[in-house]
């Protein structure tokens, strides 16, 4: 933080722990990344004020430490050079460097939201050595913070652009923040959302979001909204994750004035103010006490073991052993983790990387809904087929005329798009003989899906016409459907923003309800070349084809972010089926029963899915486009294993297993049902 009046006085130089032995390596929790950076940087970085060597190093180590895939390039150093104004290098020329990386939005908005904090330390004076500060508050914790956000950050998707800066000289009065802000052009300044600064973060008592001088109209004596939305907009997330973050309130003037040191909710004294000067509505993270001292927010807390008050600049107090000693390492790591949740699910809602993950989602589930309507089909299509095949069983199966059957089975998909996925289906036949060889029929069926998924339930009716060709007695063999069905969808998609190796971010479950209409052809066509009383086996060729019409829903309660008016999608799929099958029946019982075993290629057609989804986003009213590109296997092999038995001259039942092979993802089902005969 930069100096308010002198600076301060140290007393000792302290002898400091190596806090790395008790860090694990960065893993996915909150805080975790910062407080390594921040045990290098008090470490084996202390005493870097800018003009040294030891300053031109931590930049090198801050530089390593924000670099991160899923940014434009790797950080680079921008480098300035500025007369020494303070300290044993006064009027020297000093160079120093800001470190800066950006990631590009996928918006392409050219709006861009900066994140900085300084990483240097205070000088040596004639008065004060400080060649051994730690800074441990001043600004390790800030920088440290600083390298968790790029990391935290890195694999997000973001609509608009993040640029992320650990600022040099900032205690040599704000020099590398004035120096970023002289580079801007006129339009970056126009474009900005805004910027986001840290700067000591552990001694204070109380965490700070305050604004910069222009978000207070002190002769209207009331807020000006554009400059305190990212205030405001930080005190509600922190009231979500339960963090108590706080404004200075400016009601209390100081002593011996008439008037607070700064008004309602506005902060001072970093490189924020650089900004802010800029015309760039500014947020100041800090942690202090605006309500004791000259309430100025340099006297930073009221604990009795921090002498004065306050560590700034000293070296001393501004180390591990003086700020453990005082508020122990509990203090450290709540303020690490909760400053890095806060500024993180900030970042992600600027920029609306919450609302583009969202979009994501959403492309991807109407895929998975699509891919469960043609899965669900395939459970009606599947029961007429097995229907024929019971037909088939026997010579008097085929001798046949008008008559009813209805079905019931049991279906559980499992493919990598949608995991445990439960189906009951009941179907009611009638059927005609036109002769011997050849029924027509047609039925409704009824069907209930749930899955422990992004279904939450499914409830279908449906009608099915077919055509059955064949028999006991014939080589040759056709069965053809045709469907109509009509699905009620209760639906929950998970919108997840972080993870992996860095920590979750945002994670919501959007419910919603909605109706789809599924038109579907298939038709199989085989031959067998051995046809023996009680073996078959021969190729057969099938080509299925689905129509899926989702309708428009809501996706989410409109008080959610990620919540999305969804708009009607439709999807088409054609594939065909070029397999060999092999049918060997036996008795048990004096019941005929069929073992049956398929080996198929499947190619598809049209396996791009529903390449584009457009929604409308509660939390800010746009309509966007959510794009799909599905990573399917066009080519594939099939194979399936089945049973189907004569319980008695009416009742029959069967079961088979599916599984593809040669496929990215496999897919698996099995299906077991009992059909009866009236």
């Amino acid at each position: 933080m930069a100096a308010k009046l002198s600076v301060l006085t140290v007393s000792l130089i302290s002898v400091f722990p190596l806090l790395a032995a008790e860090q694990a390596l960065a893993n996915n929790q909150f805080g975790d990344y910062g407080k390594e950076t921040l045990s290098t940087l008090i470490n084996q970085h202390a005493g870097r004020y800018s003009g040294t060597d030891k300053e031109l190093k931590s930049g090198d180590y801050m530089k390593e430490r924000m670099t991160f895939s899923g940014y434009n390039g790797a950080p680079h150093k921008q480098q300035f050079t500025f007369k020494a104004g303070r300290g044993v290098l006064t009027g020297q020329n000093v160079t120093s460097n800001n470190i800066v990386v950006t990631k590009q939005g996928s918006g392409n908005t050219g709006k861009t939201l900066y994140i900085g904090a300084h990483y240097d330390t205070a000088a040596t004076d004639k008065s004060n050595d400080r060649s051994k500060l730690q800074g441990l508050d001043d600004n390790s914790s800030g920088a440290a913070v600083l390298t968790e956000l790029v990391r935290n950050l890195s694999g997000v998707d973001t609509e608009h652009n993040l640029t992320f800066i650990g600022f040099g000289a900032e205690e040599y009065g704000l020099i590398g923040s004035k120096h970023f802000v002289s580079q801007m052009t006129d339009q970056e300044k126009k474009n900005a959302i805004g910027m986001i600064n840290l700067d000591s973060l552990i001694t204070g008592d109380k965490m700070y979001a305050n604004s910069g001088d222009r978000a207070y109209d002190k002769a209207k004596k009331m807020p000006v909204k554009k400059y305190a939305e990212l205030r405001e907009h930080a005190l509600r997330i922190a009231k979500e994750l339960g963090i108590d973050l706080q404004i200075n309130k400016g009601d209390k003037n100081v002593p011996g004035t008439k008037e607070p040191y700064k008004p309602y909710g506005v902060g001072c004294c970093s490189d924020q103010e650089s900004f802010d000067k800029a015309d760039i509505p500014v947020l100041a993270f800090e942690a202090t006490n605006w309500d004791i001292g000259d309430f100025d927010g340099y006297t930073q807390t009221e604990n009795p073991k921090v002498e004065g008050g306050q560590t700034w600049h000293d070296q001393k107090k501004d180390s591990y052993e003086y700020l453990t000693n005082a508020f122990g390492k509990e203090r450290i790591d709540q303020r690490m983790r909760d400053f890095s949740k806060i500024i993180s699910r900030l970042i992600v809602e600027q920029t609306n990387a919450d609302i583009i993950q969202s979009m994501k989602t959403a492309a991807a589930d109407q895929n998975r809904i699509s891919n469960h309507l043609k899965g669900s089909i395939k459970q009606d299509t599947d029961a007429i087929k097995y229907h024929a095949d019971n037909l088939a069983l026997s010579p008097a199966a085929a001798e046949r005329g008008a008559n009813f059957w209805v079905d019931g089975n049991y279906r559980y998909n499992d493919t990598h798009e949608n995991e445990g996925n439960n189906n009951v289906q009941l179907g009611l036949y009638g059927e005609f003989a036109i002769q011997p060889k050849w029924a027509v029929g047609a039925g409704l069926s009824l069907k209930h899906s749930r899955n422990n998924d992004f279904i939450d339930k499914d409830n279908a009716y449906g009608v099915n016409a077919y055509s059955i060709y064949g028999g006991h007695d014939s080589p040759l063999w056709n069965v053809s459907v045709i469907g109509l069905h009509k699905h009620k969808l209760d639906l929950e998609r998970e919108v997840k923003v972080g993870g992996g190796n860095t920590p979750i971010i945002v994670h919501n479950n959007e419910a919603g309800k909605t109706n789809a209409t599924v038109f579907s052809l298939s038709n199989e066509l085989g031959y067998n070349f051995i046809h023996q009383p009680k073996t078959k086996h021969g190729a057969y060729f099938g080509l299925n084809y689905n129509r899926a019409v989702i309708n428009a829903y809501d996706s989410g309660k409109n008080t959610s972010r990620t919540a999305l008016h969804i708009d009607k999608t439709k999807d088409d799929q054609l594939d065909s089926e070029l397999g060999y099958q092999i049918k060997h029946q036996f008795t048990v019982a004096n019941r005929p029963v069929e073992l049956k075993s398929r080996l198929a290629y499947v190619h598809e057609f049209n396996n791009k899915g529903i390449e584009s989804v457009t929604a409308k986003s509660f939390a800010d009213g746009k309509v966007r486009e959510g794009r799909y590109k599905a990573d399917n296997d066009k080519d594939y092999g099939k194979f399936r294993i089945g049973v189907n038995s004569a319980l008695t001259e009416k009742l029959h039942a069967y079961l088979h297993a599916d599984t593809t092979f040669a496929k990215k993802d496999n897919d698996r089902s099995v299906q077991v049902g009992v059909q009866y005969k009236f």
